[in-house]
């Protein structure tokens, strides 16, 4: 028979005692025909993934591109890892900035606010529950044949700390005459935040809360 006459070479190989038949498949790749190498149930397949290699090019000169690619590898991973770091670190300087200008705008609408009601007590807040200010009050009420009834009020603003997602939070608490009147809850991402739109949340709740106190005041 001449070479190059057989479309198709069958080859028998051996594997320790299992013998598979094998058959030039694509490119001159084989590929197995019988008896695969037994999987255990439930056991996951992987495909075996080789680097290419230049059969042209000689054993010293392929390990050399190997260890190069690995460094290559590595150090792209050490420069993500520092990238990383520093957006942490750009993070928490961002959200430092914003909470200082915000806590000191919270301040001033809270001092002005209870200058238009003497009977606040005014304070800053600075702890575990965030930065910002409250104001609060005590008013006795006194009724003719009835027992003096304490009447407790309060409006306090806090900006979170920071924790692990990258956004900047503003809460406020409103009371008046013992009873809740609201609790809001404003945030953005430090990417893109605003500090115009807390800016002006911070005064709307103000305005709000000076106007359902003078509605109910006795």
């Amino acid at each position: 028979m001449k070479s190059g006459s057989m479309t198709n070479v069958w080859t028998l190989i051996s594997i320790g005692s299992c013998s598979n038949l094998v058959s030039p498949g694509p490119l001159g790749l084989s590929e197995t025909l019988a008896n695969p190498i037994p999987y255990e149930e439930g056991e996951k397949r992987h495909p075996v993934r080789s680097p290419s290699l230049d059969p042209a090019m000689d054993f010293d000169q392929q390990l050399k591109n190997a260890i190069a690619r690995g460094s290559r590898s590595r150090d792209a991973k050490s420069q993500a890892a520092q990238s990383a770091a520093m957006s942490a670190e750009e993070s928490k300087n961002r959200h430092a900035s914003m909470r200082l200008h915000l806590s000191e705008e919270i301040e001033d609408r809270l001092r002005k606010l209870a200058d238009h009601f003497p009977g606040f007590e005014f304070s800053t807040l600075i702890g575990e529950d965030g930065w910002g200010a409250r104001i609060t009050r005590d008013d006795l009420r006194l009724s003719r044949g009835k027992s003096s009834e304490a009447h407790y009020s309060r409006l306090e603003m806090l900006i979170v700390p920071k924790g692990t997602t990258p956004i900047i939070e503003l809460i406020a608490k409103g009371t008046i005459r013992n009873r809740e009147i609201f609790s809001y809850r404003h945030y953005q991402y430090l990417d893109d935040a605003d500090l115009s739109g807390f800016t002006s949340m911070i005064s709307l709740w103000s305005v709000e809360y000076a106007e359902q106190f003078a509605a109910q005041r006795g």
